[in-house]
């Protein structure tokens, strides 16, 4: 669907067929603002299709736009170009740390940090920590990275790629992404209590590869994988890794000819 069709649908007033006046999608319409977090091009983007449908970006409940590189975690973003950082509101880093501050203030947040990481392009995870004493890293797309490791330190959740299996290794180094058993390595030295395992390879339509791990170890994370429409809760967490044997054997009952073309357990 994409972020704008996303957005549109939050807050914008849409035909539902035409000549019928526009309604809202949201009913009721939001009381508070969207954040949206996200690199230059993302902002560019965003803000040039509001000049053709109106998502909300001037609202007060509306979308509020804040660049990720003013939140990397040491404040020592690749620089943009000139005109970029002169033409561009939304490029105004002091201007988006205050919404990031605004943001942590109404979602509970100690903090919302981007972590650049290792990928083809510019990109950036990130680490987000809550007055509660819970914090979730997120890796994006990227190669093991020693940023994630001290950024999302003691996280009670790392979410991770893991696109490839671990003996792929050279391939993931030429796609710069990681496999599974480098994505664990990445808990591990993090100190990270939990391991969600995600972004598997299209290679693997059914099951996804080996994790080169055997659930929960006593040096390591409890290591769960990412089932679309999957939803846990964190006290949950071990439920991911002791349901699925059961799973894999179910799936394998019902696609004798070839487990490999069951979509049940396709991954994002």
């Amino acid at each position: 669907m994409g972020l704008s069709k996303i957005l549109l649908m939050r807050t914008l007033v849409r035909a539902v067929r035409f000549p019928i006046p526009h309604q809202r999608l949201m009913n009721p319409p939001p009381s508070e603002p969207l954040y949206v977090v996200g690199l230059r091009q993302h902002l560019l983007y965003l803000t040039e299709r509001q000049e053709l449908e109106d998502a909300g970006l001037g609202d007060p409940n509306g979308i509020i736009m804040i660049l990720s590189d003013a939140l990397n975690w040491r404040n020592s973003p690749k620089p943009y170009g000139r005109a970029a950082m002169t033409d561009e509101p939304f490029m105004d880093y002091e201007s988006a740390r205050q919404n990031a501050r605004a943001m942590c203030r109404t979602l509970g947040l100690q903090s919302f940090t981007a972590v650049d990481v290792a990928h083809r392009v510019r990109c950036y995870g990130c680490v987000i920590r809550h007055e509660d004493g819970w914090s979730v890293a997120f890796s994006a797309d990227t190669m093991p990275t020693e940023n994630l490791v001290r950024a999302g330190r003691d996280a009670t959740l790392l979410i991770h790629e893991s696109s490839l299996s671990p003996e792929e290794e050279q391939l993931a180094r030429e796609k710069a992404h990681s496999t599974s058993a480098q994505a664990i390595d990445i808990g591990k030295r993090m100190n990270a209590q939990k391991v969600l395992l995600t972004h598997f390879s299209a290679r693997y339509p059914g099951m996804p590869p080996s994790q080169g791990h055997d659930g929960e170890a006593s040096d390591g994370p409890l290591v769960g994988l990412a089932f679309d429409y999957a939803r846990i809760r964190l006290g949950d967490f071990w439920k991911l890794h002791t349901y699925l044997p059961a799973i894999q054997h179910a799936l394998q009952e019902d696609g004798d000819d070839d487990p490999m073309e069951i979509d049940l357990t396709k991954l994002q």
